[in-house]
């Protein structure tokens, strides 16, 4: 696919950046999604998290530094993406505390998956910076 044609799916190159920075926090989501929902205590749980995404990053780092060079930009301008992933994250550490702490028969129903928006259509956040 040529570059033009790109720009027919996307309004602009920043749109092209934040969809991109979308799919590659969607594999962290995912990680963290799978820890979230396993039968560990939610201290294992928080520590396992913390070293797969270290893990992650650190391998975006070295493995793909374009990627890495866009997730740091993403941060620093405070994308609509970004923000919706660390308010993702911290849905998905709240489900896993609250998970733990409930009795294995318990029936409430508690949502886990919620995809950070990989195109520019959806831009909602609610954590202001």
């Amino acid at each position: 696919m040529s570059t033009a044609n790109v720009y027919c799916f996307f309004p602009s190159r920043d749109a092209i950046k934040e969809s991109i920075c979308g799919k590659a926090l969607n594999e962290i989501a995912d990680i963290a999604l799978a820890i979230a929902r396993t039968n560990t205590p939610a201290g294992e749980k928080l520590g396992q998290l913390l070293t797969a995404v270290h893990h992650h990053k650190k391998m975006t780092l070295v493995k793909e530094k374009r990627m890495h060079d866009l997730l740091v930009a993403g941060m620093q301008e405070n994308w609509a993406t970004i923000k919706a992933h660390i308010e993702h994250m911290v849905t998905t550490l709240g489900v896993s505390s609250a998970r733990a702490s409930k009795p294995a028969n318990s029936t409430s129903m508690i949502p886990l998956r919620r995809r950070v928006p990989s195109t520019p259509r959806s831009r909602r956040s609610s954590i202001r910076f």
